[in-house]
């Protein structure tokens, strides 16, 4: 938790070097904005991914995938999943509240002497989300999520978490946003007699270049120091008023995490 308030500290601080000019507002009419690429490469219910910079009250059905191949210990895994997410906008504060709901998750693992699918419930997770104030032009957002243990993939296990963060928004011109986030990511996979604990902070940042509203591109980069480097790419389409579509795509690197590409795809109506 120390290092999570001294990480908000400085990025806080590095955000200050841009001050200028008060922060323009999110748009109401123009679904996605403050929205980073959300491609997750590992962690239940979105842990580690990115989040929003603006309030708003969406839906969105989203499907996931991931690869890892190592053929020299003859071993791979696929990942699949579908799940629902949602944001709810707060009459106070300019706050918000986020869900993610359990979904199915499918993994196929192979190696040179099994080979199986395995069908589970992944988990769930909530979060509340408060604007902190702005720091010259740039939007300063707050936020906890908490993980719920909903998960079946573990026999005779529960796995908890919880993610404190920020997130961050400065729009430098009308086609372009800037968004950062820091995150300190913590899980309690608990077995009867003794507990895992895994702590994986991640700070990212994205860059959204919108030439008009019904469509625009996102690249960004989360750096998880105990992990690896994911570099992520995000094409999103508006063809009518709120209607979202979006294919992303990461590819982690420099690290112990091995998965070797990770995908998404999300359906949703973004201003309900």
């Amino acid at each position: 938790m120390r290092l999570a308030v001294s990480s908000s500290v400085a990025l806080a601080c590095i955000l200050h070097a841009f001050a200028a000019a008060a922060a323009p507002p999110c748009r109401d009419d123009r679904p996605g904005d403050g929205a980073p690429a959300r491609v997750p490469v590992q962690g239940p219910a979105d842990l580690g991914v990115p989040q929003e910079a603006c309030a708003r009250t969406a839906l969105y059905l989203e499907g996931r995938g991931a690869l890892l191949v190592a053929t020299d210990e003859f071993y791979g895994s696929i990942l699949t999943g579908l799940s629902m997410r949602g944001t709810a906008a707060l009459p106070w504060l300019g706050s918000w509240v986020s869900l993610y709901v359990p979904g199915l998750e499918a993994r196929y693992v192979a190696n040179a002497t099994v080979d199986r699918w395995k069908v589970s419930l992944g988990g769930g997770a909530v979060g509340g989300h408060v604007p902190l104030g702005e720091v010259g032009p740039v939007t300063v957002v707050g936020f906890a999520r908490a993980l719920l243990p909903t998960e079946t993939v573990f026999v005779n296990a529960r796995r908890y978490g919880v993610e404190p963060g920020l997130s961050a928004r400065w729009v430098p011109t009308p086609n372009l946003e800037v968004l950062g986030g820091l995150a300190s990511t913590s899980t309690w996979t608990v077995v009867p007699g003794r507990a895992r604990y895994v702590f994986d902070p991640v700070i990212s940042a994205d860059t959204v270049y919108r030439p008009f509203r019904a469509g625009a591109l996102v690249a960004g980069v989360s750096v998880r120091p105990l992990e690896s480097v994911d570099w992520r790419a995000q094409m999103r389409l508006y063809p009518y008023r709120e209607l979202s579509l979006s294919m992303g795509v990461a590819v982690p690197s420099l690290g112990r995490d091995r998965t070797d590409a990770a995908t998404s795809l999300s359906l949703g109506w973004d201003g309900l």
